[in-house]
């Protein structure tokens, strides 16, 4: 019985100085600091492995993540406007609760300054600056994006 007591009293003593959980720590950075970049092969992942993959980022902490937005693929030509690619991303961050912070990059080659060199910047910048104005019609506060996706 002696032995059973002094086992009682040692694991009490051990939960008594255990330190208190990780959650309730003090948070000591900011929302978003936990960031990851979403490129290459996995943007083209069939779409259960992405859903799965931003599930797991989610879970595992993820608060904001970085993407290539390009305008190249986006714009092949001049007014034609294809949003497959960055619907599916902001959909994705959305559903998942993953602040996103694009990079958008790759100028088209009809836009290009040298069509023939990789990188090129635009001839006249205010065609960059067009399709800025389109994502931010589409992905901002009040864009098209949300109308059609009230979910």
């Amino acid at each position: 019985m002696q032995r059973l007591c002094t086992l009682l009293a040692a694991a009490l003593a051990v939960l008594v100085v255990l330190p208190a959980a990780p959650a309730a720590a003090k948070r000591t950075v900011p929302r978003g600091f936990y960031a990851v970049m979403w490129d290459r092969d996995a943007t083209k992942a069939p779409m259960a492995e992405q859903q799965s993959q931003w599930g797991l980022m989610a879970r595992s902490g993820v608060e904001s993540l970085r993407t290539v937005f390009s305008w190249a693929q986006a714009q092949p030509e001049p007014l034609v406007t294809n949003y497959t690619y960055t619907d599916r991303v902001v959909g994705l961050a959305a559903a998942h609760n993953i602040d996103l912070l694009p990079v958008v990059r790759t100028t088209p080659s009809w836009a290009a300054l040298n069509p023939f060199a990789p990188g090129s910047p635009p001839r006249d910048p205010a065609d960059y600056t067009a399709y800025l104005r389109l994502l931010i019609e589409r992905y901002g506060p009040d864009g098209s994006f949300w109308a059609e996706h009230p979910e």
